[in-house]
């Protein structure tokens, strides 16, 4: 039987070698982060059948850090789940054991006794339940979050463009404006080695092939949505590339071809507009689906499964998501606009508060419900009459899932150890 370094090598192969090796450290911090970043190990693994449990479109990599806050396409601050690259339609428990996982995880690290990692876990399945059987998908809103959502929520509000853009840019006088012949000042990307690294020719000729096609005709959705919210979107002069680099961020993504894009948007240098292009993976999800019979739709690109599921799933989507498809190589990609990246809970901030910490979590758990009513019907998803159903029958199925998250946190912990065991 493969050991766990081997599994990991194995499901990561053939990505960029420097970002994989950081990758490999940054499992090395700690058994939350080692669960975050081997999100296939979960799937691989997966042995939770209950009976009667309905599908729902899940973001697949469902945990307490893979929820955050962003500018919509409305520019109004959303709390949601943020991270789709493993979506797909599976048994809902499948994300709500992940999450809970994640839960016990937190709880260690932040030294709650088992006790209450346990009454804290038990919680949040109890608040899921609660969010399906009031069978309405609501949203959380800036001026009525409490605590460290709050926080975040201020935080993305607050944030000027122009102070976004100088922390990651620096401006140089090297375009020349011909109405007034004279310079323009322009921005490009400061490459620190920590979040951008400098993007080799033919990266530089791929990015800007994806933008300028996406710019001649945006997709139907985001013309509808630019028609809404802002025209400014539709003109494709915004998408004129100024910098363009390669991005480093994330961790069970690391490894995977990445971009950021510095575009004119409204004007330079200080009402630019940064893209994140990530180019999209198949889903360690799976594995775990295979016998189940759950009919996956025949996406165009796994970069349409990434974005059509996120539609889906979230109150208001990011700015700017949409899927790219590089022709020349049939790499599919992500892209959205790149926002503060202050913008997940970070637990220590809760300086040994288990209110606090409970407080957010409760608030994951009623968003994970959210998304499932709001999807639901759709493709094969359970509809929110089955939903209802589900979430009123709690007690049969609440406790299989706390034992099974329970058991995978210490399964994930084992693994982390044996993983800084086995790997140089």
């Amino acid at each position: 039987m493969p050991s766990i370094t081997e599994r990991i090598v194995t499901y990561n192969h053939g990505r960029i070698p420097e970002r994989l090796a950081y990758k490999y450290r940054l499992l090395a911090e700690s058994a939350f982060r080692f669960f975050r970043g081997t999100c296939h190990l979960f799937y691989e693994d997966w042995h939770l059948h209950l009976h009667h449990v309905p599908a729902v479109w899940i973001c697949g990599d469902l945990h307490a850090e893979n929820f955050g806050s962003y500018k919509g396409n409305n520019r109004l601050v959303y709390f949601d789940i943020n991270d789709f690259d493993e979506a797909v339609l599976a048994p809902c428990t499948f994300e709500l054991a992940r999450f809970v996982t994640s839960v016990f995880l937190v709880a260690e690290q932040l030294g709650l006794t088992p006790n209450q990692s346990r009454s804290l876990a038990s919680s949040c399945i109890e608040r899921y339940a609660q969010a399906l059987v009031y069978g309405k998908a609501l949203y959380i809103e800036r001026d009525t979050a409490h605590g460290m959502v709050q926080d975040l929520m201020s935080h993305v509000q607050e944030e000027r463009r122009e102070n976004f853009l100088n922390k990651r840019t620096e401006i140089c006088k090297s375009t020349r404006d011909n109405s007034t012949k004279g310079t323009k000042d322009t921005r490009r990307f400061v490459h620190d080695g920590k979040r951008y690294e400098p993007c080799s020719p033919e990266q530089r000729a791929t990015v800007e092939r994806l933008i300028a096609d996406f710019a001649k005709q945006p997709k139907a959705t985001n013309a509808f949505i630019a028609t809404l919210y802002d025209k400014h979107f539709l003109k494709p002069e915004f998408y004129t590339v100024i910098d363009a680099a390669q991005r480093i961020a994330g961790t069970g993504s690391l490894g995977v071809e990445r971009y950021v894009v510095l575009v004119e948007g409204k004007g330079s240098p200080n009402k630019n507009f940064m893209i994140d292009l990530k180019a999209a993976t198949s889903s360690a999800v799976m594995p775990a689906l295979r016998g189940l019979g759950i009919q996956q739709p025949a996406w165009n690109s796994e970069a349409e499964r990434c974005v059509a599921i996120q539609r889906r799933m979230q109150a208001i989507s990011p700015a700017l998501m949409a899927a790219l498809l590089d022709t020349t190589t049939g790499t599919s990609f992500i892209m959205r606009e790149l926002q503060p990246t202050q913008d997940k809970v970070d637990f220590r901030t809760a300086k040994g508060s288990i209110e606090r910490v409970e407080e957010v979590l409760l608030i994951m758990a009623q968003v994970l419900a959210w998304a499932e009513l709001r999807s639901s019907g759709r493709q094969g998803s359970a509809r929110a009459d089955e939903l209802i159903a589900f979430g009123e029958d709690v007690e049969r199925w609440s406790k299989p899932v706390l034992e099974y998250a329970q058991e995978y946190a210490v399964q994930a912990e084992h693994d982390w150890k044996a993983f800084l065991a086995e790997h140089p």
